[in-house]
């Protein structure tokens, strides 16, 4: 259950009682199984800095003790914490069939059109594409025609959307602060003196009104473009209404069956889903089952 790799050879209450825990749902302690340096095996340190424990343990079942390759805490995280993250390495082994992988879609950066030069230059360029087509009285053939000398014209006039990141107000300043504080919070886990420790809070602390500040001001940016554009452009204000309002959503691609076996093939899975929603509901209930969304 638990390996050699410890950073303590005597456990107290609450170890004991991860211990029993373990062994009684066939599971494994999986951080202390990896031989790493001392430093990487504590995962918490006192306020004065002398006292450190690993406390902070992965466990696993034991059917998938195997597919954990490394785990050790990472003491260079930023997180605002006594206790370090606990970083694991997994490789999952599952049998399933190979798909195509999807192609992420380029959006054509349309917003350009507004530009009267680039307007001009992109109807142009369309023009001399579109004299260029081969007539014919397939209508497929023809549609094919004329899709490829639109998407030609906007490639080379209008050119791509950039790729949006998840935090648009987090800038080279924000950056150059949140590098400032992880070196802080650094040379205090090697020298917790007074000092140090001086210099961290005062980081941790500008930094948390940095971030707060950036991120007010972008909001309040959005909101005036939502404001302005609710008569003018309509497509802008739910564009922008949007970004603000829709958070992480999460996708459950996997599910697992009656005798407890993971399914990661979708079609399957929706099986899967319906026969067990039927079997709830105690009755036959006609539904429709879409990867990702569901519909009853």
């Amino acid at each position: 259950t638990i390996g050699k790799e410890s950073l303590h050879r005597i456990s107290n209450d609450n170890g004991t009682r991860l211990v029993n825990f373990a062994i009684t749902r066939n599971m494994v302690v999986s951080s202390t199984t990896f031989p790493h340096k001392d430093i990487h095996k504590e995962t918490w340190i006192s306020p004065t800095g002398q006292i450190k424990n690993q406390i902070d343990h992965v466990i696993v079942d034991r059917r998938f003790k195997g597919c954990v390759m490394d785990v050790r805490s990472m003491k260079g995280s930023s997180a605002m914490s006594d206790h370090f993250i606990v970083r694991a390495k997994i490789k999952l082994r599952f049998s399933v069939e190979w798909r195509k992988k999807t192609v992420s879609i380029k959006r054509f950066n349309i917003e350009d059109l507004k530009n009267q030069e680039i307007n001009r230059q992109y109807k142009n360029k369309l023009k001399e594409t579109m004299r260029l087509t081969k007539s014919t009285n397939n209508v497929d053939h023809l549609w094919n025609e004329i899709e490829n000398s639109i998407k030609k014209a906007a490639t080379e006039t209008l050119g791509f959307e950039e790729r949006k990141t998840g935090k648009k107000w987090f800038n080279k300043q924000c950056k150059k602060a949140s590098n400032e504080r992880d070196i802080a919070r650094i040379k205090m886990l090697k020298d917790p003196s007074e000092e140090n420790k001086r210099v961290l809070s005062a980081r941790q602390r500008e930094t948390k009104q940095l971030f707060r500040k950036k991120k007010r001001a972008w909001k309040n940016s959005k909101l005036k473009i939502i404001e302005n554009s609710y008569k003018n452009n309509v497509r802008l204000f739910f564009e922008k209404a949007n970004e603000i309002k829709k958070g992480f959503k999460a996708k459950a691609t996997i599910i697992k069956d009656e005798a407890g076996l993971i399914i990661t093939d979708k079609t399957k899975a929706s099986n899967e889903f319906k026969n067990m929603s039927e079997t709830m509901l105690q009755s036959h209930v006609s539904m429709s089952v879409l990867y990702g969304n569901i519909t009853i």
